[in-house]
């Protein structure tokens, strides 16, 4: 399975996907371009959520992850400790 394919399969977009891996935008358009091959760990996980779409469970899965966890990774993380 290409990157572009499931993509296609999990019916997100570039932004979504490349959030759901933690990458950046780029990353994911040069993968999905073949300008580059996603290392075996991305393949992967690629795989897995196709899997969990599948099954039925990626909506689970998305309730888990909420905004926070799917902040821009190229930028500083934020703390919601009080003290900071």
């Amino acid at each position: 399975m290409t990157p572009l394919e499931a993509r296609q399969e999990l019916g997100l977009s570039i932004e979504e996907m490349a959030r759901a891996l933690g990458i950046h935008r780029q990353t994911w358009v040069k993968w999905e371009r073949c300008e580059q091959r996603p290392p075996a760990v991305a393949v992967t996980a690629m795989r897995m959520l196709v899997f969990i779409s599948i099954r039925g469970m990626l909506a689970d899965w998305r309730g888990i992850i909420g905004p926070e966890d799917c902040a821009d990774p190229t930028s500083p993380p934020s703390s919601s400790h009080p003290d900071a």
